[in-house]
């Protein structure tokens, strides 16, 4: 735009210009980042992309030290550690889920197949969901593709970790060399089960309304129970 002769002016009037708050549960999150990412892959396939310049190594250097700075920021600034562990949580969700849809997105509308569309994410939220956000508890509650994706995946991590701990009992008992052969994909799966775990709780464990609704859910374990099926008679 500057390129262009538009010109940056920092405008803060008296009468609020933007009223609401940010997403208060993981649907209107995935939402908002999904369209975020939406324009972050058109940018990344265009003719400006910034990947086809030298900054860009700068710029991912920078990336990394953020994140490595995350925590210690994040506690100073008066947050917890499951505030914290949420937070790459989110990361996880956003990249199976918001960042994936984003992308098919931007291809069907480079391809034609899709015109571009703005979904706007709430900017209120319940009483009680505003409370569970207090409390640091992820809020699901509403039927979303993309908690479908997440639930299957969480499912598939679950059965896959449960496998690898079974296959390496068998083995221990068997030969004692359990932990040698199995032993990186039973922490794998089991650092993902852990991850993963508020979205067990939403699904299997919960009672409030924030839960995973129970169609979501029972596809969800249909589907990572079909996909295990099928790995196993490969």
């Amino acid at each position: 735009m500057g390129c262009r002769g538009w010109k940056s002016a920092y405008l803060n009037p008296k009468k609020k210009a933007f009223v609401g708050v940010a997403p208060t549960n993981l649907h209107q999150m995935l939402v908002q980042q999904r369209r975020w990412s939406e324009g972050d892959f058109q940018v990344l396939l265009s003719e400006y992309s910034p990947v086809s310049s030298l900054w860009f190594v700068p710029f991912g250097y920078v990336t990394v030290a953020a994140n490595a700075y995350s925590l210690a920021e994040f506690l100073w600034c008066g947050g917890t550690f499951r505030g914290w562990w949420n937070e790459q949580r989110m990361w996880l969700y956003r990249r199976t889920s918001s960042f994936l849809f984003g992308f098919i997105d931007t291809i069907l509308k480079r391809l034609g197949v899709s015109e571009s569309a703005f979904v706007i994410t709430a900017k209120v939220a319940e009483e009680e969901a505003a409370e569970r956000y207090e409390e640091e508890v992820m809020e699901f509650g509403v039927e979303s593709p993309m908690f479908l994706l997440l639930g299957t995946l969480g499912m598939l991590y679950l059965f896959s970790f449960s496998a690898a701990a079974v296959t390496r009992l068998m083995m221990t008992s068997r030969d004692g060399g359990g932990f040698q052969t199995m032993g990186l994909q039973f922490v794998i799966t089991g650092v993902l089960v852990v991850l993963n775990w508020p979205l067990y709780e939403g699904m299997l464990l919960r009672k409030d309304k924030g839960k995973m609704p129970m169609s979501v859910t029972v596809q969800s374990v249909v589907l990572a129970l079909s996909a295990c099926t099928c790995i196993a008679f490969l």
